[in-house]
């Protein structure tokens, strides 16, 4: 498996495992079911491309997993990818900057903390 396969598989993961309709109605209140689809696959082009925009700043651009996870988990990209995109695309949604901070780090925990330790197992 090539690392950005790996990559894309995580993030698919992170997704199923922490946006859940229930669990997000937390924060975006006038979310309906059927709309649901669209989120995630808003949120994931957001942190596409804060993950993007970091490695691009960072002059890496083949993984997070190879480069400073530290300075990705202080990094604001995907927060703000993720409010910019929601925005554009879902603007009658109330409570989309809280989601977009809370669901961005909750990302980066994900990475440092579970995800890091799959891709050692697979890449060494």
């Amino acid at each position: 498996m090539e690392v950005n396969e790996f990559e894309s598989r995580e993030l698919d993961l992170f997704l199923d495992k922490y946006c859940a309709y229930s669990d997000i109605r937390y924060f975006l209140l006038n979310l309906f079911p059927e709309e649901h689809p669209q989120l995630i696959e808003c949120t994931k082009l957001g942190i596409k491309n804060g993950i993007a925009d970091f490695l691009a700043a960072n002059k890496n651009p083949k993984s997070i997993y190879l480069s400073n996870l530290a300075d990705f988990c202080f990094d604001d990209s995907t927060e703000k990818w993720i409010t910019k995109i929601l925005e554009k695309e879902m603007p009658d949604l109330s409570g989309i900057v809280p989601f977009s901070t809370s669901l961005s780090s909750t990302y980066k925990t994900f990475v440092y903390n579970e995800s890091f330790s799959r891709f050692k197992e697979e890449f060494g």
